[in-house]
């Protein structure tokens, strides 16, 4: 799907979920100080369906479609820490590497994490910076002594395809782009807006909404544990639908066949597992969430 990107993977399972509570409380003993950086920008030329890989620990991304042969990016970055060396040591330690490779654009946020994927070992530099995030254990050892946060906001070529993940302390938000998407959040949001291309979207603890300009094409997945799912689609879809919900109901302007239910706001499956139709049917769309409803509309 990606010419050339690796997949980004998050293991989002019971793990993540279970450790999460863990990760809030190492945060709220950090930190007394706040140090802003100097922002990062930087513009890249690239032609025809560029491709962006964008790898954050700590902070929202932002993607918007509305450039013109140019990939254009901003970062700010804030240091915090309980003391002056712990910022100095912060600095030493996380650093934001940003690179082209033809018409690929890399970023990628690197610290000294417990088996290195994000750590200074190359990952971060190479052109296979969808394998930089793994296992939720190579993210536990920032303790309570630092944090670093980049905020990113990008300007990119409509067509562009992105492969963009975060962890933390921030939502991850699409607009105006017609490429594929991988997106991944652990405890955050996943927004697209005026979307038109296909992909997946994957969070654990945050709400997955997505508007299309233009119906799905392709197979998409989009997954939350502990979050509602907001789909907005155009008149006229024809798909395979998929949905699963534990805790939670299903909503679907649409009829559906053969799981049955038509109407707005009337569930046509109350919690549970099913498929079935829409239209004529066509690509296969996935929703799941674990604690949260899944709303289909139908935008107007």
């Amino acid at each position: 799907m990606w010419n050339g990107f690796r997949r980004v993977r998050l293991m989002i399972g019971v793990a993540v979920w279970a450790v999460s509570p863990v990760l809030w409380a190492q945060a709220s003993n950090c930190c007394k100080l706040s140090e802003p950086q100097p922002p990062v920008q930087n513009t890249f030329k690239v032609s025809g369906a560029p491709e962006l890989a964008v790898s954050n620990i700590n902070g929202p991304i932002h993607v918007i479609g509305d450039s013109n042969g140019e990939i254009r990016l901003s970062a700010i970055e804030i240091v915090r820490g309980n003391s002056n060396d712990d910022i100095a040591r912060a600095k030493r330690e996380v650093h934001l590497y940003v690179r082209q490779d033809g018409n690929r654009v890399f970023a990628c946020v690197s610290a000294p994490l417990h088996h290195g994927r994000n750590g200074d070992n190359g990952a971060c530099r190479d052109s296979n910076i969808g394998d930089v995030i793994g296992d939720v254990s190579d993210w536990l050892d920032f303790g309570n002594h630092y944090s670093v946060r980049f905020d990113f906001e990008l300007h990119v070529p409509p067509v562009t395809r992105v492969a963009l993940s975060t962890i933390d302390e921030g939502d991850i938000k699409v607009e105006l782009v017609s490429g594929g998407f991988e997106l991944n959040n652990v405890n955050g949001g996943i927004e697209l807006d005026a979307a038109a291309g296909s992909g997946e979207a994957r969070t654990v603890n945050g709400e997955v909404m997505a508007t299309f300009a233009a119906n799905p094409r392709a197979g998409c997945l989009f997954s939350t544990v502990n979050g509602s799912v907001h789909m907005y689609f155009r008149p006229g879809l024809s798909a395979q639908l998929s949905y699963k919900t534990l805790n939670g109901e299903v909503y679907s302007d649409f009829p559906v066949s053969p799981a049955g239910g038509t109407g707005d706001g009337v569930p046509f499956l109350p919690g549970g597992f099913g498929s079935g139709h829409v239209g004529s049917g066509g690509p296969q769309i996935h929703f799941n969430t674990l604690n949260g409803n899944i709303f289909i509309h139908r935008s107007s």
